[in-house]
């Protein structure tokens, strides 16, 4: 945990269920411990996140969907992303403003309360055709905050 808030002193004031839609899938799809990593006693495998393991050893078991779902959040950076439009209660369209990419994640609950030109920090990745959030921040930020490079369409 020490490394998802960047080694704070003052962890024991953070709210961490304020925080679980971005802690969880950070744990599972991007922390892992690293094989010259003497501190840690953890059994297991090294130099993998928890998911990456997890298909290692039982990824074959799994349908094509699943195992795609997983990839490919998996593979999903953390960014920051500009909402560029909604349609509450069925979808968000969405350019990463460091990557410079564009989707559109089906989203019902995020999109009734999320406005064009809002800015938010997450993941997002397509599995199965449906674009969708790996990990959302619950904190938006004002359109001010925003940078952006030239467009790349995803789809």
């Amino acid at each position: 945990m020490d490394e998802f808030f960047l080694w704070s002193e003052e962890e024991e004031k953070i709210d961490l269920d304020y925080q679980e839609t971005l802690f969880y899938p950070w744990l599972l799809f991007k922390w892992m411990v690293e094989s010259n990593d003497r501190e840690r006693s953890l059994s297991g495998p090294r130099d993998l996140t928890i998911v990456h393991s997890y298909l290692q050893s039982r990824g074959k078991k799994l349908e094509a969907l699943e195992r795609e779902y997983l990839e490919n959040f998996a593979k999903a950076p953390l960014s920051f992303f500009e909402i560029t439009a909604a349609s509450p209660g069925k979808s968000i369209d969405l350019r990463d403003l460091l990557l410079g990419l564009n989707h559109r994640i089906l989203d019902d609950k995020a999109s009734r309360f999320l406005s064009k030109g809002d800015v938010i920090f997450g993941s997002a990745f397509t599995a199965g055709g449906i674009g969708l959030f790996g990990a959302l921040s619950m904190i938006t930020f004002s359109p001010a905050a925003k940078t952006l490079p030239p467009s790349k369409n995803t789809t």
